[in-house]
């Protein structure tokens, strides 16, 4: 394979738009986890702890705040 001297800016061009894509993405990712309720955690939390019955109470609690989360 012979060197290309477009290949130069081809490169940078697409390093930059991989970087400016995954920008975009880390905003949505943040806004969407800032969106949740802190319940909808705590119930997480209580599961993986294997607290059923206050995972309950705390997924109740979420559908009660945001009911378009379930």
């Amino acid at each position: 394979m012979e060197f290309e001297p477009w290949m130069l800016l081809v490169f940078p061009l697409f390093f930059g738009m991989g970087w400016w894509a995954a920008r975009i993405d880390i905003k949505d990712l943040l806004s969407e986890s800032t969106a949740l309720p802190e319940s909808y955690f705590q119930g997480l939390n209580f599961l993986l702890n294997e607290q059923q019955d206050e995972a309950i109470k705390a997924f109740i609690e979420v559908v009660k705040i945001d009911p378009q989360t379930v």
